[in-house]
């Protein structure tokens, strides 16, 4: 086999999961995901190639001995087996200063799912191009964007967006401060929006990072929605095997989004496991804060707290505490766990305790 694919670059993961949510009001229950992602880049010359990424996932969810029967069926994420999902086909063609992707692509933005099994991909074409001194150029055109729901991004997963997305962005990177700034359209949902991205490096050599995200979206009317702006800030710091974070998150009082996933980037920079992005909620605000510390070099520990202070009549606000740890069995594999509680201080009264353990090759 490795001869009949000679010259061909093999890469992706093999994950397994194990959950056991333990609400305060409901029936504890265990889930058990399994995610295998095999991305084959099979060069036509120096300039072309094709790639191929396959992907499957095993999802068993169920009561814990609740004595029940339950109808099963395929392809939804709530079944013991979903079968082959977000396959990707695309040309890559790289000559100097430009790089293009077109067919069925990933769709690598601050809007949309970055996360790795359920990534938000689509047809269309996307194009880099490095101007120099930092500077690279980019824009893209995608339809039929999957895993994707801007009226809903915490049901993300699975939703297909029936509007096509045109963006452009500018993005430089240097010893002192790296930047983005993208423009996004999706007619009938996004008129305009703006995304602004900054990582200030200014104070690296102590240890010391600055990063911060700004968005702005005016909402098509046919939504009903608001114009809708959220902003974040984080300082981080790394060195001498410590690792710490602190921030501040804000969504604006306006009825209109700004993120297609809840898995996208822009949002996802709150370090807990049960509610980390709050981009797309109302007249929100969240503080949060991160303390990790290598035990060796194969062992780290680390606890994540996160504060979310809802103003809007439902009173949402929440807080939840993280407990884990990760130990590097190699190169390759490393085992992690973590021990989450969330107090959910709304009506909903939705309190639960989250463990989850992840063995993850990456290859």
């Amino acid at each position: 086999l490795t001869e009949a694919i000679k010259g061909v670059n093999l890469s992706g993961m093999l994950r397994i999961r194990f959950y056991n949510e333990d609400p305060e009001d409901g029936q504890k229950t265990d889930r058990w995901r399994t995610n295998g992602i095999f991305v084959f880049k099979i060069p036509v010359d120096e300039h072309i190639k094709f790639v191929y990424r396959a992907s499957v996932q095993t999802y068993a969810k169920g009561l814990r001995d609740n004595g029940g029967l339950a109808k099963t069926g395929v392809l939804k994420l709530n079944n013991v087996d979903t079968g082959t999902m977000n396959n990707l086909l695309f040309m890559s063609y790289t000559n100097g200063p430009l790089n293009a992707i077109i067919g069925k692509i990933p769709v690598k933005t601050p809007i949309t799912s970055s996360d790795p099994v359920t990534p938000g991909h689509g047809a269309g074409v996307i194009a880099t191009y490095k101007v120099g001194n930092g500077l690279t150029l980019a824009a893209g055109y995608v339809d039929a964007l999957k895993h994707a729901n801007p009226l809903n991004y915490y049901g993300y997963a699975g939703w297909l967006l029936t509007t096509s997305i045109y963006t452009a962005a500018a993005i430089y990177n240097s010893d002192v401060v790296d930047g983005q700034l993208w423009f996004f359209r999706l007619p009938n949902t996004i008129d305009a929006e703006y995304v602004v991205s900054a990582k200030v490096k200014a104070l690296k050599d102590m240890g010391l990072t600055f990063e911060a995200n700004y968005a702005h979206s005016n909402m098509a009317d046919e939504t009903g929605l608001e114009d809708k702006t959220y902003y974040d800030i984080t300082a981080k710091y790394n060195k001498a095997g410590i690792h710490a974070l602190a921030g501040y998150a804000n969504s604006s009082d306006d009825n209109g989004v700004v993120t297609t996933a809840f898995d996208s980037p822009l949002g996802h920079v709150i370090p807990v496991q049960q509610r980390y992005n709050i981009a797309n909620d109302v007249d929100t605000s969240a503080i949060f804060g991160k303390l990790g510390f290598a035990i060796d070099p194969k062992t780290s520990a680390y606890v994540e707290y996160a504060g979310i202070n809802d103003k809007t009549a439902t009173n949402n606000d929440s807080s939840e505490i993280v407990v884990g740890g990760a130990y590097k069995y190699n190169k390759k594999l490393n085992f992690s766990a973590y021990y989450s509680m969330y107090n959910d201080k709304s009506a909903a009264n939705a309190d639960n305790n989250e463990f989850r353990f992840q063995a993850l090759y990456k290859f």
